[in-house]
């Protein structure tokens, strides 16, 4: 259900001040981006998505308007090493999109909190490398085939897509709201994301490269909370964190006693039953559009046209 998690709460959207966003599968499509780099793999290997002999009718409702032109993305290059596993393996890992990623972001979660300065392509570079030792690989590649696949891996950050709905969402909410984007990235691919795909002039922007360290360390949230106190005037009740991810965001932000909107983009499903004691959201909608026409009604209904 969309809308106000708990309808006896007693605040409302009209409340804050400020958005604070993160940025991969909130705004941009990191999953789905993988999806649509399979699918252009798919082809390059002269498989089709829905052949019986491949197994992969699962992936069917979402390779309908694909095509090799699809825009790739976060895992780009991925789709190597999913075709040199053993069948049935590679089947059940290309039919089990959710689990697949989970089990790479496994390596990837593990090295942002032992390596928390590191930049965040070098951290996609060594998750790649780590993935692949964790695959029984049929034949192994060598090792200066999976350095190059995991260069060229780590270094598509700015041509991931944004969801349809970003860039007009977050024009809608800035009439009403400053935005502010904490983000696990780098400032280089930041820059490159906000100039390909959602330039909306953002009033503020802190990297995990910025602050040394990566969600759902607390240390973000209080650089989050100092600077836009310090930069923009706005206190820590009048951010409103906005996010795709429970274990990065909605844990760390009930931590903090701040409060938090849930971006259920459909792909958190698993997370939830895990994580849903150490998350107190306020609001939840399916898609930040839901969310900008929910903001836009409860202003108008107080009076505030823009």
């Amino acid at each position: 259900m969309a809308g106000k998690v708990d309808p006896n709460d007693p605040r409302k959207l009209t409340d804050f001040k400020l958005l604070s966003f993160d940025v991969y599968s909130t705004l941009i499509d990191e999953k789905g981006a993988f999806l649509a780099t399979l699918i252009t793999s798919f082809y390059h290997y002269n498989i089709k998505p829905y052949s019986h002999e491949h197994r992969i009718f699962p992936l069917q409702k979402h390779t309908e308007q694909l095509t090799p032109s699809s825009p790739g993305g976060l895992f780009t290059g991925l789709h190597p090493l999913l075709s040199r596993l053993p069948e049935p393996l590679k089947s059940n890992y290309l039919d089990s999109r959710a689990s697949t990623l989970q089990a790479f972001q496994t390596h990837e979660t593990q090295l942002q909190r032992t390596h928390p300065t590191l930049p965040y392509p070098s951290i996609l570079h060594l998750a790649y490398l780590s993935y692949a030792q964790s695959l029984p690989l049929t034949p192994p590649p060598s090792l200066s085939t999976l350095e190059s696949e995991a260069q060229e891996f780590s270094q598509k950050i700015p041509s991931w897509p944004a969801f349809p709905d970003t860039v007009p969402a977050l024009q809608k909410l800035h009439k009403y709201y400053k935005l502010v984007i904490l983000s696990n990235i780098n400032e280089e691919s930041i820059e490159g994301t906000i100039r390909h795909n959602m330039d909306v002039g953002w009033d503020a922007v802190y990297t995990a490269q910025k602050i040394g360290s990566y969600k759902p360390d607390l240390r973000n949230f209080e650089f989050l909370v100092e600077h836009v106190g310090e930069d923009l005037g706005v206190k820590k009740e009048e951010i409103l964190h906005t996010a795709q991810s429970l274990r990065a965001d909605h844990v760390p932000v009930k931590k903090m006693d701040m409060t938090g909107v849930w971006i259920d983009r459909g792909n958190e499903g698993q997370d939830y039953e895990k994580l849903k004691d150490e998350v107190a959201y306020t609001w939840k909608f399916s898609t930040l559009g839901e969310m900008a026409d929910a903001v836009e009604e409860a202003f108008e209904a107080q009076g505030k046209k823009v």
